[in-house]
């Protein structure tokens, strides 16, 4: 129920995956002219190792080869170790003020939106209220900023344990042995289910803050109250949400050469978006709009309301 509603609130409130890609849009241009003056010694050196030819042979492969692509990417990323590792001592200041850009800066901008499509979603599914997003964002750009600051000190040291997990994938299947290719696919299973756990840990957390206009720290409490009433449901949308979302984006940016991507990125980051409101409004047992003529009346309403009727008759 909870996919299927995430899916009726995307389609009616589709106009707002425009307006988070041009954020979005906006966003990297602003973060590329910061890193431009970082990362391009850098990569004068990896062009000159052939980096980005093979990335776009990597790319080519995919319909001719497709068996040699985990081990092009380990060679690619093999590469890459040994150009930076042997100019380390050059642009070691780089790699630092790239780290840091990438690691901290990057999803602190990127993820200032995230309140302001939360309230935006709260005005339509609560009253059918037009929010504007830019509005919203001008409006709660200081609770966002706290909330992005807070939601790094648990989501960075998560993240690091994905990127290792995708890493080790490659280097597994590189090897080309059978049993390395088993434990592989168990790790990316596993993967798999660490990401939406970590998505369902801490994705009610902005949607608290838009109901209940509450601080970061507060409002993750509630989150993760609200997320145990009902968390092995939150739990299996969030993977079919996620096995979906990866299956999309794969299928529409190979078949477009990457260029797909423009929309189903902002288009998979705005369906976790709507999937956390209706988890935390379900969860709390609210009611709300998913089209402006349907309603959803949660099942635990529906059940008080039977039995204060039958009490009625009594």
């Amino acid at each position: 129920m909870m996919f299927r509603n995430t899916v009726r609130l995307v389609l009616t409130n589709f106009s707002n995956v425009w307006k988070l890609l041009l954020y979005y849009i906006i966003t990297t241009i602003v973060l590329v002219g910061i890193l431009y003056p970082i990362v391009n010694p850098v990569f004068v050196k990896l062009s000159q190792a052939n980096v980005f030819s093979d990335i776009q042979a990597l790319f080519n492969a995919i319909f001719s080869e497709p068996n040699n692509i985990v081990k092009s990417a380990n060679q690619i990323l093999v590469t890459i170790g040994q150009v930076l590792k042997v100019n380390a001592n050059i642009f070691m200041a780089n790699y630092i003020l790239f780290g840091f850009i990438v690691v901290i800066v990057a999803p602190f901008m990127y993820g200032l939106g995230e309140l302001a499509i939360n309230e935006v979603l709260y005005g339509f599914m609560t009253s059918q209220t037009q929010y504007g997003f830019t509005a919203s964002f001008i409006k709660k750009i200081g609770k966002s900023s706290l909330l992005q600051l807070a939601k790094m000190l648990f989501i960075i040291p998560l993240n690091v344990i994905i990127v290792f997990a995708f890493y080790g994938i490659v280097k597994l299947c590189a090897t080309g042995l059978i049993v390395n290719i088993f434990l592989s696919i168990l790790i990316l299973i596993a993967t798999f289910a660490f990401i939406a756990f970590k998505n369902s840990l801490f994705g009610l957390w902005a949607p608290c803050m838009a109901v209940h206009n509450v601080g970061p720290y507060k409002s993750l409490c509630l989150a993760i109250r609200s997320l145990f009433h009902n968390f092995w449901s939150v739990f299996s949308t969030a993977i079919t949400l996620l096995v979906v979302s990866i299956a999309a984006n794969f299928i529409f940016g190979v078949f477009t050469f990457t260029a797909g991507f423009v929309i189903t990125l902002p288009l998979s980051i705005f369906a976790l978006y709507v999937f956390n409101m209706v988890a935390y409004f379900s969860n709390q047992g609210m009611r709300f709009y998913v089209y402006p003529d349907m309603f959803i009346t949660p099942k635990k309403i529906k059940e008080q309301e039977t039995i204060k009727k039958l009490k009625f008759y009594l």
